[in-house]
C-alpha cells in the first residue's frame, strides 16, 4: 500500500469544497446509511461523500491527504496505521455476521483435498481461510490457493477456475445464483470482522463539527432503515441497481451496531473490538501483509458519537 500512498484519485467522484469534510466511500451495504443521510439532506454540516470503485482508492486518498476520512474494513485501517498514516476510528458501521462466506460447487464432497480455493489476499480473506481450514480439519497444503480479487470472482466462478470461493456481498449473491452453495460463513467468527470510519488525526481540529454531523446522519439513517424497512430497501436497491431482495439478503449478513453498542466498542467497555485489532494485527504479521505491528494507542475514540439516538 505504501507504493500507492501518493497516487492521485482519478476514479473518485465528489463535489469539491474547501470547507467540506471529504469522506471516501465505496460499494458496501454497511455504508449505505451515509447515502441515505445524503439523500434526505440530513447532514447539518458540509460533507462530500467521495465515491470510489474500491477501498484501495479510499486508502490512497487518506494516505495522500486528499481525503479527511474514509469507510474501511478494520484490517484496511490497521494497514494504514502500520504504514504511518495517523488515523483514528470513530464509528463502527457494521459487524459481519454471515456476509463473508465460503461457497462451494459441490457442498456434499467427501473431502476438499486438492480443491481450488479462490480468495482475496487480504486480512479478512486470510482470517476466513484460517477458520474454514480449522472447521474442516484441513491444512493450507491440502488446497490450491488462488488470489482472485473481488471484481474477478464472478468471471472466475463462471469459467470454473475454482471449486471454492471466499467472498462477500454483493458478489456472494451472484455466485449463489450460479449454483454456489454456502458451506461456511462469518457467523462462526462473532465480533471479528468490522467496518469502520477512519479519520486522519491532522484533520480533526478543523472538522470536528462535520465529523459529528456525519455520525448524526449515520444514526438517523440507521433508525430510518429500522423503522421504514420497505422504503429503505427500495431506495438502496435503486441506488445500487439491484433488486430489493438482494439488499434484504445483504443486510441479513451484517449487524448494524446501535449508538449504545458503538459507545461500548469505542470506549473499550466491550473489549471485542480491541481484541479484534490485536488478533488481526498478529495475523497480518504472520501472513506478511504487514511488515510491522501497528501502534494501537489512542486508535479508538467515542468522542464524536451523538449524545442520544434518533
Amino acid at each position: 500500500m505504501a507504493a500507492t500512498a501518493s497516487a492521485s484519485l482519478p476514479a473518485l467522484v465528489g463535489c469539491s469544497s474547501a470547507r467540506s469534510l471529504r469522506v471516501g466511500i465505496h460499494h458496501w451495504i454497511g455504508y449505505e446509511t451515509l447515502y441515505l443521510a445524503q439523500e434526505f439532506n440530513w447532514f447539518s454540516q458540509p460533507i462530500d461523500l467521495v465515491s470510489g470503485d474500491s477501498a484501495q482508492k479510499s486508502m490512497s486518498g487518506l494516505a495522500s491527504g486528499e481525503l479527511d476520512a474514509a469507510c474501511l474494513t478494520l484490517d484496511e485501517a490497521l494497514r494504514l496505521r502500520a504504514e504511518g498514516v495517523e488515523i483514528v476510528l470513530g464509528l463502527i458501521f457494521n459487524v459481519s455476521a454471515g456476509a463473508d462466506m465460503v461457497l462451494a460447487r459441490s457442498p456434499l464432497a467427501d473431502s476438499w483435498q486438492g480443491a481450488r480455493l479462490g480468495y482475496e489476499s487480504s486480512a479478512v480473506g486470510a482470517l476466513m481461510l484460517k477458520h474454514f481450514l480449522h472447521a474442516h480439519q484441513l491444512q493450507v497444503e491440502d488446497l490450491v490457493l488462488l488470489d482472485i480479487p473481488l471484481y474477478h470472482q464472478l468471471e472466475a466462478w463462471q469459467a470454473k477456475e475454482v471449486d471454492l470461493m471466499i467472498t462477500f456481498e454483493p458478489t456472494a449473491s451472484r455466485l449463489q445464483q450460479e449454483e454456489g452453495v454456502r458451506i461456511f460463513d462469518s457467523r462462526a467468527l462473532p465480533d471479528t470482522i468490522f467496518d469502520v470510519l477512519a479519520v486522519r488525526q491532522d484533520r480533526i481540529k478543523a472538522h470536528t463539527q462535520p465529523i459529528k454531523a456525519l455520525l448524526e446522519g449515520h444514526f438517523r439513517a440507521l433508525n430510518y432503515i429500522r423503522s421504514n424497512r420497505h422504503d429503505s430497501l427500495y431506495r438502496i436497491a435503486a441506488r445500487q441497481g439491484v433488486e430489493p431482495s438482494d439488499i434484504e439478503n445483504a443486510l441479513a449478513g451484517v449487524i448494524l451496531p446501535s449508538l449504545q453498542a458503538n459507545q461500548r466498542y469505542l470506549s473499550g467497555q466491550n473489549e471485542r473490538l480491541q481484541l479484534a485489532c490485536a488478533h488481526l494485527s498478529e495475523l497480518m504479521l504472520e501472513t506478511g501483509i504487514l511488515a510491522q505491528k501497528p501502534n494501537l494507542d489512542q486508535f479508538l475514540t467515542p468522542q464524536w458519537l451523538p449524545l442520544q439516538g434518533f
